[in-house]
Parts: C-alpha cells; structure tokens; sequence
C-alpha cells in the first residue's frame, strides 16, 4: 500500500488537522487529492484561520464568504473552491461538528 503523502504544508489553525484527515479519507476512497487539491485546502485552511474561530464549524456566512468569487478569478476556480468547501463540510458533519455545506447550483 503506498504512503499517503502531504504535499503542501498547512497553516496551525482549528482545521488543519481536520484538513489532513480529510485528505487521508479521501485518499484511502481512491482520490488523488494530491497537490492541486491540497494547495486548495490550504488556502481555504488559511481564509478559516482569519475569522479566528475556537471550534471546529462553519457557519453559512463563513462558508458564503469563501464560495464568493474573487477579484480577478476564473469561474472554474470559484467552482473547484466551492466544490472541495461542500466536500469538506460533508465530512466535519460525518465528524459531528456544525457545518453549512453550500447549496448546489443549478442551471434554469
């Protein structure tokens, strides 16, 4: 069985170690989570880590704060952004913390 490895390195914060084991869940699912995925979390790791929170939750404002599309960003990378925030609140959830996972978005 190959090492599981972290590619990016992960700012202290109340989620850094709920980051990487969320990487490792997704890794042992047969994900490649490797460093594009991570270099993502990372950041959304370091947007968490501004709101200065004691426990480990989203709130949906929090959550819509980050989804928002920033200055000058490819509509692709706001989706990819949005993608791993909803998979990431899945899993906090499944580990019994508060998390708002974000709506999909559907096309009328």
């Amino acid at each position: 069985m190959k090492t599981r490895e972290y590619n990016v390195t992960f700012e202290t914060g109340i989620f850094k170690d709920m980051f990487l084991k969320f990487i490792q869940y997704k890794q042992g699912l047969g994900f490649k989570y490797g460093k594009e995925a991570q270099s993502a979390l990372s950041r959304i790791n370091t947007q968490l880590n501004s709101h200065c929170m004691t426990e480990p939750s989203l709130s949906k404002a929090i959550v819509e704060s980050l989804a928002y599309r920033q200055y000058s960003e490819a509509p692709a990378t706001q989706i990819k952004r949005i993608c791993y925030l909803r998979h990431f609140a899945e899993f906090l959830q499944d580990m019994g913390c508060n998390a708002y996972v974000y709506a999909y978005q559907t096309s009328r």
